[in-house]
């Protein structure tokens, strides 16, 4: 055989060898493309479902925590007097642990309290608790003698209940106070009350106490916190928190983005068996005294839109007792729902 033969039969491939070859790889290509995109979808559904997931466990966390404390005056049982010049369903008044305000109605309850309800989202509902820190707390040295006397307090690592425009709660087994410390402490860590403007912030309504107490009774800092849904800082809705702790400066933030509807029904005890009889929303509540349970409903959506106008989610939810019909926009929702027990009611 002479060698330009043989090497003409080692030229390549033929037309057909090559258009069976380039189809083959089309459709091996194709499904090469068809994992990727494949997998690119089910991540993007996994994050976002994660990330509503984690965002509504830490909602949950903060409402759950919160209200769990509500009434809390330690083994005081009953409502806190306070000694503050404050209108009622301000946060800093303490007459009720549990105040709510339902978005079919126009004032909080039940105080017909109507400063905060413009910061409120169209269509949803909010909550206050009130209470005294656990974790701030101080005891009582010496005897009052009458209830216009200074508290002697021992300061030991909480020194910073002490410092002068202070909210302190004075708490014994037979009463508690919620007033305003007029003076730092000098010497024998002595905590003023008088009447004494403070500048911002309420004064007392005057230098008596409603108790008298003895060694211990103890100090504890105060805490008023109001949980409410407006739009936030990525133009979304999320979840807020407005509070006045001991400091007395009332401070507001954001905790959770993402949170369009917030939904509340309060477990009302008919019976005093300490078990809720019905769940009634706060314009219906017919003594604030008797709730002894929440039901919380959270609505929470992606912050980031995707997909095409077709993907956009137009589904209505059920939300406790109220049907919501969020905007329709490219993303997804999530809905929330714990039932949590006001400890120091039961």
């Amino acid at each position: 055989m002479s060698r330009y033969a043989q090497s003409h039969r080692q030229m390549g491939f033929s037309m057909v060898e090559l258009l069976v070859g380039l189809t083959i790889s089309m459709f091996l290509l194709g499904g090469v493309i068809f994992t990727m995109v494949s997998g690119s979808q089910n991540y993007s559904v996994l994050n976002d479902m994660s990330r509503l997931q984690e965002n509504g466990r830490i909602a949950m966390e903060f409402l759950v925590r919160e209200l769990r404390m509500a009434g809390y005056f330690g083994c005081y049982e009953g409502k806190a007097a306070s000694r503050l010049n404050v209108a009622s369903g301000d946060l800093y008044d303490p007459s009720a642990d549990v105040e709510g305000f339902d978005s079919t109605g126009s004032a909080w309850q039940p105080s017909g309290n109507t400063a905060i309800v413009s910061d409120i989202a169209n269509g949803t509902d909010a909550i206050t608790v009130r209470y005294a820190n656990p974790s701030q707390v101080a005891a009582v040295e010496a005897a009052m003698g009458t209830p216009n006397d200074s508290l002697n307090a021992t300061q030991s690592a909480n020194d910073y209940l002490f410092q002068q425009g202070n909210i302190v709660v004075a708490a014994s087994c037979d009463s508690v106070d919620v007033f305003r410390v007029t003076a730092d402490p000098t010497t024998g860590n002595v905590l003023q009350h008088s009447d004494a403007s403070q500048g911002s912030g309420p004064a007392n309504v005057s230098a008596a106490l409603n108790g008298v107490y003895e060694p211990g009774a103890e100090i504890r800092g105060y805490r008023g916190v109001r949980y409410f849904i407006k739009t936030g800082g990525n133009n979304v809705r999320a979840l807020f928190r407005r509070t006045v702790d001991v400091n007395g400066i009332i401070d507001e933030e954001e905790l959770v983005e993402g949170v369009e509807n917030m939904q509340l029904l309060y477990g009302e005890d008919d019976d005093g068996d300490n078990d809720a009889d019905s769940y009634k929303s706060a314009a219906t509540v017919g003594n604030w005294d008797r709730v002894v349970s929440v039901r919380v409903a959270l609505l929470l959506r992606t912050v980031d839109e995707y997909g095409t106008n077709s993907d956009a989610d137009s589904k209505t939810y059920q939300l406790l007792d109220v049907t919501v019909d969020p905007d329709d926009l490219r993303v997804r929702r999530q809905v929330y729902t714990a039932t949590i027990m006001v400890r120091n009611r039961v």
